[in-house]
C-alpha cells in the first residue's frame, strides 16, 4: 500500500515498474507492506471471524509484514513455524468493533481488532478464585 500514513491506499504497479497511489497522486519505487491478518476464533459463544490490520500485526506476530513476505517468498518454513509457534493456542482478549458485510448476497459478522492483550492463564485464575471467595464468603 501508500506509505503515506494519511493514505495507506492500494498501489497500482505501472509497466515501468513504479507503484502509483490513486489517493494521494504520488509515485513509489516500492510499495509498502501492510498486515491484512483474518482469524477465526472460539469462545463460549461460538466461533468468529476476526480482522488485525498493520501495526497490531505486526505486534503480533513480532515480525514486520515486508519481513513476513520476504520469509513466505524464500519459504523459510523454520522461521514461519517459530511465529507461529508464539500465538498458537494462547488465549487472547481482541478488543475491537463489530460490522457486518454482505458477502456473495451472505450477510457475515466481522471484528475488526484495534487492541489485544494476552490472557495471563495463572493470574486470571488466581483473579476468578478470589472472586468466588468473596461471593461465598459474602452469603454466608
Amino acid at each position: 500500500g501508500c506509505p503515506e500514513k494519511t493514505c495507506k491506499k492500494k498501489l497500482i504497479q505501472d509497466m515501468d515498474g513504479k507503484w502509483t497511489c490513486h489517493g494521494c497522486n504520488k509515485d513509489y519505487e516500492k510499495p509498502y507492506y501492510y498486515y491484512t491478518l483474518s482469524a477465526k476464533v472460539k469462545d463460549a459463544s461460538g466461533e468468529h471471524w476476526i480482522d488485525i490490520f498493520g501495526e497490531l500485526g505486526h505486534r503480533l506476530l513480532g515480525v514486520t509484514a515486508e519481513e513476513y513476505k520476504d520469509l513466505i517468498l524464500n519459504k523459510d518454513d523454520t522461521k514461519l513455524k517459530d511465529i507461529t509457534d508464539k500465538i498458537e493456542f494462547k488465549t487472547f482478549n481482541f478488543i475491537g468493533k463489530a460490522k457486518t458485510q454482505l458477502y456473495n448476497g451472505m450477510e457475515k459478522k466481522r471484528l475488526n481488532v484495534y487492541r489485544y492483550e494476552e490472557i495471563d492463564k495463572g493470574g486470571e485464575a488466581r483473579r476468578i478464585v478470589r472472586f468466588l471467595n468473596t461471593v461465598l464468603l459474602n452469603k454466608v
